[in-house]
């Protein structure tokens, strides 16, 4: 089971047939390859694996915001800091209850001065992914890697073809309590009430 870059990275190489590597700068074709491609292809799985919006599960937290001496130039009043490793920012809430807010570098303003708490997405380290997510990230890995090492089209073709990034999505998204279906529309239309 991957748990570092280097073993998600070796596992991509084997389904390509290339060597293994030791590091991203051991001196090796696919080393210094998968050193450009790594970590790119790692925020975009985090964020929209296979093109679609996901807010995994493992790498989602609630923080509380750090606020900052400075007081921004413009229409906010506070600034705080971002959580750190944070890739996006889904939510600012204060007492439970959303507010309004804008990113401006790595800082959140707002016009708001009591606790905040920030509901993000952060880069989460190789050794917290679910096996599934480590295997389909080796699997998007290696389908660059195919023409990138091999110029193999036909391979890239069919790593592409057997990624299952909505498996892996299903799987995540049941970790957590379903959303109860308001029916009373669908009633109305169904019954004419």
């Amino acid at each position: 089971m991957p748990r570092s870059k280097i073993d998600v990275c070796n596992a991509a190489l084997a389904m390509v047939g290339a060597n293994a590597i030791a590091a991203f700068n051991d001196g090796s074709t696919e080393g210094a390859v998968c050193g450009q491609l790594y970590e790119n292809l790692v925020g975009k799985a985090l964020l929209t694996p296979g093109g679609s919006p996901m807010r995994w599960s493992f790498a989602s937290r609630q923080e509380r915001l750090a606020p900052l001496t400075d007081v921004p130039a413009g229409r906010w009043s506070k600034a705080w800091q971002t959580p750190a490793l944070c890739l996006k920012i889904h939510a600012v809430t204060e007492n439970d209850h959303p507010i309004a807010f804008a990113i401006y570098g790595d800082k959140i303003f707002t016009d708001q001065h009591a606790d905040l708490i920030c509901d993000h997405t952060f880069r989460a380290d190789e050794s917290l992914w679910p096996p599934d997510f480590a295997d389909a990230v080796s699997h998007e890995l290696a389908h660059r890697l195919a023409m990138a090492l091999n110029e193999n089209a036909e391979l890239a073709a069919e790593l592409r073809r057997t990624m299952n990034w909505e498996g892996v999505r299903t799987a995540d998204s049941q970790q957590r309590t379903s959303r109860r279906l308001r029916a009373t529309r669908l009633r109305a239309a169904r019954f004419g009430r």
